[in-house]
């Protein structure tokens, strides 16, 4: 199975200012970014496509429509959504009413959260987002316990990257108030798991027993990541995952691990050749 990747795509309403981040994130041409993003990957011809949240920068009603609209425009495969924390402001109701007024088409636009799909067999999970007491902070909702190989797409990362930020002198968003809590479940089943997961705008992978998770950067600011995952579940080997990220890898400051890469599963993950 293919799975194509896009995450933090912060799209804005006309005029907003560019704001520094590991670069600088770069509305005025988000839109249009997003729909070659798109395009780019329909040449490589994914069997679903995953946009791993903060799809608007400010979850205002007409970036969140322009967003559809974009979406449904592009449309080649079923693609699958989750929230990030900038989609939840101000109205938590906009990326909703935007589901449910999405016309009959030929390719499924999918809320992940409120609906797993099996692509290849394998289960996708969707982990969504509920705010925290405290302003800015936000737990991840709870996923079933897989019972076989799944995915989990989820904005905010399941195993923490934030020493490895801290030791490459990255920023650092910020973790769930429960993901260890959501580590915890996935560790528990012993099911081969592959987490993608944005929010962080780095490149990166991590391993910690049956769980491999896949961080993406972001496409508002360079190095404008755009990447596909072949999943191969029955190997002599076991299952396997390639990453293929399609942007320059001279251009992505914010990379801890090699931008291609491949993992194979035994009893873990581990990374191959």
């Amino acid at each position: 199975m293919r799975i194509g990747v896009i995450t933090d795509t912060h799209l804005a309403p006309a005029g907003t200012e560019h704001f520094p981040w590991h670069t600088e994130l770069q509305f005025e041409t988000a839109a249009a970014r997003y729909a070659g993003a798109l395009r780019t990957l329909r040449r490589h011809g994914p069997d679903v496509l995953v946009v791993l949240g903060d799809l608007t920068h400010f979850g205002d009603g007409p970036s969140v429509k322009d967003f559809f609209d974009i979406t449904v425009a592009e449309a080649f495969c079923p693609i699958l959504l989750v929230p990030g924390n900038h989609d939840i402001p101000p109205s938590r109701d906009s990326l909703a009413d935007a589901f449910d007024t999405l016309p009959t088409g030929r390719h499924r636009i999918v809320d992940a959260v409120r609906a797993s799909l099996t692509a290849s067999g394998i289960p996708i999970h969707g982990v969504g987002l509920t705010p925290g007491e405290t302003e800015g902070e936000y737990a991840g909702t709870r996923i079933p316990a897989p019972d076989q190989f799944a995915v989990v797409l989820s904005h905010y990362p399941i195993l923490t990257l934030e020493e490895e930020c801290a030791a490459a002198g990255l920023q650092y968003a910020g973790d769930l108030i429960n993901r260890a809590d959501l580590e915890r479940a996935l560790h528990s089943s012993g099911c081969p798991t592959v987490a993608f997961t944005g929010h962080l705008h780095v490149r990166a992978a991590k391993a910690s027993g049956n769980i491999l998770q896949i961080a993406f950067g972001a496409l508002i600011e360079a190095p404008f990541d755009v990447a596909y995952v072949d999943i191969e579940r029955n190997t002599p080997d076991g299952p396997t995952v390639r990453v293929q990220q399609l942007a320059p890898a001279t251009a992505a400051r914010a990379a801890l691990t090699d931008p291609t890469s491949s993992y194979s599963y035994g009893k873990e993950w581990t990374p191959t050749a």
